[in-house]
């Protein structure tokens, strides 16, 4: 697996005063939650209800009743719903629905853009460019599953059939997955946006190796305390924190960066 360097832009707000040692010093990042971000659209794809063979929906509910570990005579009341066709029902399809919903506005989602030099990302991210972007190195997936995978860009929402089996066929899983937490609209395109994302989480601090923070530049508008807290975390770590700021390029509209620790 490659290597790579990814940016996490910050900004300096007041609620968050103790963000930058906890990543730069801890290596704690906050992993917000999806119902959080400012796009609408992300995680909101457009779900469809196929209707399901009652010979499948029999199945499921045998397949489910397996791996409780139960006998078929316990759960009666489901493998007759099952035979009559509940899953077909508006009734299921709205709870389905409602559900996954909810799951997905709940799941942890960490962006990561590829470099310092965005002015969009200082603008919108780092409060005017009054805050920091975290340079964190990626060597291996964290926890041996959770690794930056890249979005997809589309004029179209994804399409997710709530009738496949998202359960069972791994690979029927995979491409929902994608869809839904992978693609967002193509006026995001210049942000070439990559997503580390924690199925099975909750929204929280998440644990990586401080080392792996290998560098925080800061903007143009940063405050010169802000800035001297960091160059005093890279004195404990020993110097093998880069801290750096950007500034306005004089002949292009651009961004360059001094190396100031």
């Amino acid at each position: 697996m490659t290597s790579k360097t990814l940016w996490r832009y910050r900004s300096d707000h007041p609620e968050r005063q103790a963000e930058l040692e906890e990543i730069a010093a801890e290596g704690r990042i906050w992993c917000p939650a999806a119902k959080t971000f400012n796009d609408p659209f992300d995680l909101n794809p457009v779900f469809l209800h196929s209707n399901i063979p009652i010979s499948e929906q029999v199945r499921r509910v045998r397949r489910m009743i397996k791996n409780l570990g139960r006998d078929e005579g316990e759960y009666e009341e489901p493998m007759n719903r099952a035979r009559e066709g509940y899953m077909n029902t508006e009734e299921y399809r709205a709870t389905m629905e409602a559900g996954l919903r909810q799951e997905l506005s709940e799941m942890p989602i960490l962006c990561f853009y590829p470099d310092w030099s965005s002015l969009p990302m200082w603008a919108h991210y780092a409060g005017s460019a009054s805050g920091f972007a975290v340079g964190i190195k990626f060597l291996e997936p964290w926890d041996d599953k959770y690794y930056p995978m890249p979005v997809k860009y589309s004029n179209d929402r994804p399409i997710v059939d709530l009738a496949e089996d998202m359960t069972e066929d791994d690979e029927i899983r995979i491409r929902h997955m994608e869809q839904i937490f992978l693609t967002k609209s193509t006026v995001w395109h210049q942000e070439e946006e990559e997503r580390v994302i924690f199925y099975g989480r909750e929204e929280g601090h998440y644990q990586v190796d401080p080392q792996s923070v290998v560098e925080i530049c800061f903007g143009f508008n940063a405050q010169a305390e802000l800035i001297e807290r960091a160059i005093r975390i890279s004195e404990e770590r020993g110097g093998n924190l880069v801290v750096s700021q950007v500034h306005l390029s004089d002949r292009t509209y651009s961004l360059e960066r001094n190396i100031l620790a």
